[in-house]
């Protein structure tokens, strides 16, 4: 699996980042870069490391939930002298996890909307082939990902809320145990669909025009 690269902070809109860059004037009557970065620059910058972020965050609430669910079994199991001291330490780790989950796979939801808003102001002015291939290629980065990001929020809420009614002894403790080992897979499949997004778009916001024509119909054998 090809790993995501910085390259598209700097090319990423390419024509318009460089035609905002500063330069002086030389004394030929050229013009000479400044050598600082641009603000798309930086906008594209804060972008490649919110995505490292979020697949970080993501991973975090995967062990997180694996942490508690051992917790779990073994407060279960657990005399009730014992219990007492696991339960403070089942919640201390509980709280965080499901925060960090319900944080982490929001933001992704709203990183493609906020990426393909960017891409779509980037290809407005591409010939309609090349803007059909890179809109398609937005649809299927949201559906790879928006499913599994919803999934796994609800799944951190739904073990939040069947820890409590375990707690209260309304529902067996087998109950909260099968949601938290539900939420960690839910949560792994979701690290592995966000992986290959950010990658595929990471590769899209690098050069969405070369990205187009790879893709494009006519770019295909045999088309």
């Amino acid at each position: 699996m090809a790993p995501i690269s910085g390259d598209s902070v700097s090319r990423f809109g390419g024509g318009q980042a460089r035609g905002n860059s500063d330069s002086t004037a030389t004394e030929g009557g050229g013009e000479r870069s400044s050598g600082r970065p641009t603000p798309n620059t930086f906008s594209y910058l804060i972008l490649f490391r919110m995505a490292l972020a979020l697949l970080l965050s993501t991973a975090l609430a995967m062990a997180g939930f694996l942490v508690t669910s051992v917790q779990g079994f073994l407060l279960a199991s657990a005399l009730p002298a014992a219990a007492r001291g696991l339960v403070a330490q089942h919640v201390g780790w509980a709280i965080p996890t499901v925060l960090v989950s319900l944080f982490s796979q929001s933001m992704v939801i709203f990183y493609f909307i906020g990426t393909g808003k960017l891409v779509k102001e980037e290809i407005a002015a591409f010939p309609e082939t090349e803007k059909a291939a890179v809109l398609a290629a937005l649809r299927r980065l949201k559906a790879r990902t928006s499913p599994a990001a919803t999934f796994s929020l609800l799944s951190a809420i739904a073990v939040f809320v069947l820890g409590g009614a375990v707690h209260t002894r309304a529902l067996p403790s087998w109950t909260h145990l099968a949601a938290a080992v539900s939420a960690f897979l839910l949560h792994g499949w979701a690290l592995a669909a966000e992986w290959r997004a950010f990658v595929e778009n990471n590769l899209l916001m690098d050069d969405p025009l070369a990205y187009a024509r790879q893709r494009s119909p006519q770019a295909r054998p045999g088309v």
